[in-house]
């Protein structure tokens, strides 16, 4: 989460570090370990800035725990016993959580929030919540969605998004229609705004795996399972049929430069693709045939990164720029994203999460 100052990152034994935005170094490099050491279900904060009281709240099974600007925590507060806190989401002035027996529950931002509790979602878990700016929506595990007002009550009955009762996974409000991701089989179902259906569900990829997508001028590319690639347009509707690239390799990440994207993936396969969808060019491998987790654009060079701890740099045409690059002990590397100065890059090195920042040279240091 991101407080307007700085970010604040969990792990699943209850270790948090913050990082503020004049990275490399966090806050607090060995981490403050969160009442009992639980594993951390979800950090809120505003992003503006308004809300400092406190600056991160961090949410584990049953508990809701202030933390502080340099991620010190506070006193923890316990708000419901017996429960299991699957999602928290924040739109100031109030924290909504949902729970795993389906409630949502709605407090006031604060270091000791008193949540009030609803049923939804006809008692399935809750795996998202999402603020339009007017009102939410809960996504279900039983395929199900529910408004919720701003005050945690329920605005009429759930409605079935998904007949096979595949969970819900994620959600996207465009301003006129809901765009809300279906769980394990690549499908987007459009809803108006009182979750009535608009179109689809919209089958993506053919079916197989989204792992990825990047935003292009006025369209979306969706990367997955066997090399699939796909243009939406941003309201989700197709753009261009299902097509491959990169040989067929699993594509773990896409990034668009502003003519082409870049996709990677199994093996260090990448490949350009066109604003049309269509592969251009010929399928290469680089990052010495490992496998690709993220591609990332600086606005001059790609980063692309992954297994053995490396990190790449890629022309915009998709040649590389200079030898792979192993970053400080690391493992495995996951994700990473420009600042406008350097990449922000995130993975593991063993066991223990870990960060690096990495120039846009040639060299990747």
């Amino acid at each position: 989460a991101h407080n307007g100052n700085a970010w604040l990152l969990g792990a699943d034994n209850g270790n948090v570090v913050v990082a503020n935005d004049a990275l490399p170094l966090p806050g607090n490099p060995d981490g403050s370990v969160l009442d009992g050491g639980d594993a951390v279900t979800a950090f809120v904060a505003d992003a503006s800035g308004a809300q400092t009281n406190p600056p991160f709240l961090a949410v584990t099974a049953d508990t809701a725990i202030p933390v502080s600007g340099t991620g010190v925590p506070q006193t923890p507060v316990l708000v419901q016993a017996g429960i299991t806190i699957t999602a928290a989401e924040f739109s100031d002035p109030k924290v909504m959580i949902g729970t795993s027996d389906g409630q949502v529950g709605v407090a006031d931002y604060s270091p000791n929030p008193g949540f009030t509790f609803t049923s939804v979602l006809s008692g399935a878990a809750v795996t998202k919540l999402v603020h339009n700016g007017t009102d939410w929506i809960a996504l279900g595990a039983n395929g199900q969605a529910q408004r919720i007002d701003n005050a945690g009550g329920t605005m009429g009955p759930p409605v079935q998004i998904s007949n096979a009762g595949r969970s819900l996974v994620g959600a996207h409000w465009t301003g006129t229609r809901w765009s809300i991701a279906v769980g394990g089989i690549g499908f987007v179902a459009f809803a108006d705004d009182a979750l009535d259906p608009v179109g689809g569900p919209l089958e993506v990829l053919g079916g197989a795996a989204i792992r990825a997508a990047s935003a292009g001028p006025d369209r979306v590319m969706v990367v997955g399972a066997g090399g699939a690639v796909q243009v939406l347009d941003t309201l989700g509707s197709s753009m261009s049929s299902p097509g491959t690239a990169a040989g067929g390799a699993d594509l773990n990440g896409v990034a668009w430069n502003g003519d082409n994207w870049l996709v990677g993936g199994a093996g260090g396969a990448v490949q350009l693709v066109g604003p049309d969808g269509t592969a251009v060019g010929n399928p290469g491998t680089l990052l010495n045939g490992e496998d690709i987790h993220f591609v990332s654009w600086s606005g001059e060079f790609f980063l692309i990164g992954g297994e053995g701890g490396l990190v790449q740099v890629v022309r915009a045409d998709g040649t590389q720029s200079g030898t792979p690059v192993t970053l400080n002990g690391a493992t495995t590397l996951y994700d990473a994203q420009w600042s406008g100065l350097d990449w922000l890059v995130v993975g593991t090195n063993g066991t223990s999460g870990m960060h690096a920042n990495v120039t846009s040279t040639a060299s990747g240091t």
